[in-house]
């Protein structure tokens, strides 16, 4: 019976982590007709998704707010990795 309840968190995860997928890419799509204007590398977008794949999804969904806060007119920007 455990192994039916963590093979369902497992499916659970990954239709959570293809969903964040589908809103960065939604999100990537918008803001590219604008140019590219991002200070920081990699993008919030890649950042996004590096983030979402190497971390748990509660971790990475606060990491990617922390960081959309980061990008403003007033931030240095530069270079930023996913911090494991």
């Amino acid at each position: 019976m455990a192994g039916k309840s963590k093979n369902r968190r497992g499916r659970y995860k990954k239709l959570i982590s293809e969903a964040v997928y589908t809103l960065i890419q939604g999100f990537k799509t918008v803001f590219q007709m604008h140019g590219a204007v991002c200070k920081y590398h990699p993008s919030c977008s890649n950042y996004a998704r590096e983030a979402v794949r190497e971390l748990p999804l509660h971790v990475a969904v606060i990491k990617i707010i922390w960081r959309l806060l980061r990008c403003n007119p007033f931030s240095r920007g530069g270079f930023d990795p996913v911090k494991k």
